[in-house]
Order: structure tokens, then sequence, then C-alpha cells
């Protein structure tokens, strides 16, 4: 029986960027799942993350990169909920509670994270919480990373998670889609 239906969004000129839709008989049970999920990682979050978390959003995050010290390097990463390690993913929500893969694996694609299924934000932030507390110089809204100081171990650590910088920005004259 098919979990999701596929939808596409439209992003830039040419690009589409795929949506997987839980399917209308499963949407509030996911729903409900998400929920559930955000409350039990929300606490274990870093201040320097964002994005998807009640009482944050980019205004913050900009403001926090404004007390960021000495240079700064903005990052983005590419296609990063497509390239999600789901191995990694499970072992982090293992040390969680193991029981957390069983309940949402019937709508986990069979690579990354499905865009458009409303616990995929939740385990973004999860999947990068370790990011977060090795680099208290950072500050992340989603796949967007603005960094003081020398970029290069944030963005080995980065790697080391099956993630690549797709662009680099050095200094930063817009984030967010707002100037800095």
């Amino acid at each position: 029986m098919n979990t999701h239906r596929r939808k596409h969004l439209k992003r830039g000129r040419a690009k589409q960027r795929p949506l997987l839709m839980p399917v209308d008989r499963d949407r509030e049970q996911v729903k409900q799942i998400a929920r559930e999920l955000a409350q039990t990682i929300e606490p274990l979050l870093s201040d320097n993350c964002h994005s998807y978390r009640p009482g944050r959003n980019c205004d913050g995050a900009r403001a926090q990169v404004a007390t960021l010290e000495g240079p700064i390097t903005a990052l983005d990463i590419r296609n990063f909920f497509p390239s999600i390690d789901h191995q990694r993913l499970q072992r982090q929500l293992n040390r969680i509670d193991p029981e957390w893969w069983y309940r949402l694996w019937p709508w986990i694609p069979s690579s990354g994270l499905a865009m458009g299924v409303a616990f995929s934000p939740v385990l973004s932030n999860l999947y990068l919480h370790e990011i977060d507390q090795r680099f208290p110089n950072a500050v992340r809204y989603s796949d967007n990373i603005v960094v003081s100081g020398d970029p290069r171990p944030l963005i080995r650590q980065l790697g080391d998670l099956g993630l690549t910088v797709h662009k680099i920005e050095q200094p930063p004259t817009r984030w967010l889609g707002q100037p800095l």
C-alpha cells in the first residue's frame, strides 16, 4: 500500500523540488507523530539552531549572526534532505528511544528524508545536532549556516555526515534572503 503521493514544487527557473506527501488517510497520524517527536527532541537542541522550532525563526538567526565576532562565512548544504543518511539518523534516534525509528519508518523514503512530511524538519535538526554542539561559533537555519572563523573544520564535519557544501560566501552580504 502506498504511503506517499509525489508532488513537485517549482524552485527557481527550471528546477523542481520533489515533495512526498503522506496520503490523506495518514496525514493526521503523521502530524501527531511529528508533534510528539518535536516535544522529545526540542529540549536537546542547541541555541544556535533556529529552524523548525517554536519561538525561533530567520530573524532570530540573523540577530545571532550579528553577534558573531571575527570574519564570517555563509555555507549552504547541497541537497540536504535527500542526502541524510538513514543509518546515522537511526543511531541518533535510538539514543533517544529505539521505538521512534519504527514509528516513523512507514513514511521514510528509501533514501534521505522527504520534504513535505511533517516530521522531516524535526529529524533534520536532530541530524545536524552534533554540528550545532561542536561549533558554538556557528548559527544554523535548516541547511544554511554562518560560521565565524575558519569554516574548514565545519565543512569537514559536514563531509563526515555525508553532506557537501555547494555554496560558500565569504564574507556574506545576504543570508536567508536578507542583507547582513
